[in-house]
């Protein structure tokens, strides 16, 4: 799976799907350190990855254009472990194409 992860998502994410071998971007490695969410929204739909996020606003933007994305609601210092712990949950939604669902 391709992912993007927000700026507000923490680099052990990043680390965890990276060792797993997942298709890995942050978006303060391809976009402007600031850039806008309708930016950050762009750049995942043109290359096709899954939004990870932590911002609840970008999270709806996202599913009402019916594009796949997790929205952590977890505390910062909880979300590896609990990442790591949903991903085939994750991965089942996405291969059902269930992301249309409200987060």
């Amino acid at each position: 799976m391709a992912w993007l992860l927000d700026n507000n998502v923490p680099r052990g994410v990043t680390h965890l799907l990276r060792d797993r071998g997942d298709d890995t971007v942050e978006v303060r490695e391809v976009l402007a350190a600031n850039a806008p969410d309708a930016d950050v929204l762009a750049y995942a739909r043109a290359t096709s990855r899954v939004l990870v996020t932590h911002d609840a606003a970008l999270a709806r933007r996202t599913r009402a254009v019916r594009h796949p994305c997790v929205w952590l609601r977890t505390r910062e210092v909880d979300d590896v472990e609990r990442f790591r712990a949903e991903l085939p949950a994750i991965a089942a939604a996405r291969e059902r194409n269930a992301y249309e669902e409200e987060p």
